[in-house]
């Protein structure tokens, strides 16, 4: 076997090293690494990556008992020099499967984001710690990307190696100029119309319930407002039936999955966001990137994000009239609609590839030298 050092990226989807993480792989294949991936589902890369997959089951906890022993296996079989985890599931799951390795391998997490806040019930913050402590001791390094992730990963003593940086990079990009053929036109969306817009997975973290209930009397008092939430997920048919209960569903819109979310950001006024926690969301990256003005839940990640009444608006969930106060200002204000615009569009700079691929490489590199 070629004498190379051999590094592995787990994440619970194959679709996260695409969307996030194909610069670092590319960048250590070009670097001489033998590179592997383990996730759910295989990708076509334009280099050569071993890629291994494994289920992550956040439903039943128990089937991921053979993810952790599959984990262990390739692991052992093909001399992994380091492993780089991803996110709680399948950080979990790939540290699992190393512990008790009579040779261990150099272990970095990158946290996108703890399920736990300030606001977390404590017993479930009890337990959501406790598994971080645990894995604590086999930890090399810990990548945070908001700093109250950054200050629990400190306070509890995450890894004796802690590092906060604002996300993996995104890839800055122009919208599209609106087709006529896009969203507005298959819903029948008037164009002079204002189009609000939330894709996120449905789910009880993303929220999307509560935001129905935020925008009913919005939708009633104006009737050119529509709400686009795109997606799919284990909330899907029960936020559907509260849009038919409300008798919404020619204002709030379930188009599913959306595979061209860039010709929806065209056609987008302002993005939504309601989610109870978040990392560094890039769906906010991505509405800033584009100069589309954002009212986001007062929250972790989002605080990190948005500078509230300069770049955007966050409100907070439990006040009604907070929501509707932001919102009604950016639809009928013109003037500081343009300014949340071009703020926002300056401040997404921050969060770029070329501003954060440094600093995660240099990072890498404090578990492991190799990986400068």
């Amino acid at each position: 076997m070629e004498n190379k050092t051999r590094i592995l990226f787990t994440a619970s989807r194959v679709s996260h090293f695409k969307q996030f993480h194909t610069p670092y792989l590319k960048y250590y294949y070009d670097k001489g690494y033998e590179v592997h991936t383990a996730a759910q589902g295989t990708a076509v890369f334009d280099f050569p990556v071993v890629q291994h997959e494994l289920v992550f089951d956040k439903k039943r906890p128990l089937k991921n008992l053979k993810g952790i022993f599959l984990l262990r296996k390739l692991v052992k079989e093909n001399q992994i020099d380091i492993v780089i985890s991803n996110a709680t599931l399948a950080g979990a799951v790939t540290r699992a499967g190393i512990l008790f390795l009579q040779k261990r391998p150099v272990v970095i997490h990158s946290c996108h984001g703890y399920l736990f806040s300030k606001n977390t019930n404590p017993l479930k913050k009890l337990l959501l710690v406790s598994v971080e402590k645990f894995f604590s001791y086999i930890t090399d390094l810990v990548i945070t990307m908001n700093s109250e992730d950054y200050e629990a990963a400190k306070k509890y003593k995450f890894s004796k190696n802690i590092v906060n940086i604002p996300g993996i990079g995104i890839q800055p990009f122009q919208i599209p100029a609106a087709s006529g053929q896009g969203i507005r036109r298959e819903f029948n969306i008037p164009e002079d119309a204002v189009l609000l817009t939330y894709a996120a997975e449905f789910s009880n973290r993303k929220n999307q319930q509560s935001l129905i209930r935020l925008l009913e009397p919005v939708l009633a008092q104006n009737e050119k407002v529509f709400v686009l939430l795109a997606g799919t997920g284990a909330c899907y048919e029960n936020c559907e039936q509260l849009v038919k209960e409300k008798k919404l569903e020619n204002r709030i819109l379930l188009p599913g999955y959306v595979s061209n979310m860039q010709q929806v950001l065209a056609e987008t006024d302002i993005v939504l966001s309601s989610s109870k926690s978040e990392g560094l969301p890039f769906n906010i990256m991505e509405a800033m990137c584009c100069g589309i003005p954002i009212l986001a839940s007062r929250i972790k990640g989002h605080e990190d994000l948005i500078i509230d009444g300069q770049s955007g608006f966050l409100f907070s969930l439990d006040d009604k009239e907070e929501f509707e106060n932001k919102l009604h200002k950016l639809i009928n204000d013109k003037t500081l609609y343009e300014k949340f615009s071009e703020e926002s569009k300056k401040r997404s700079n921050l969060f770029t590839l070329d501003n954060v691929f440094n600093s995660v490489t240099n990072a890498y590199a404090i578990a492991d030298k190799r990986l400068l």
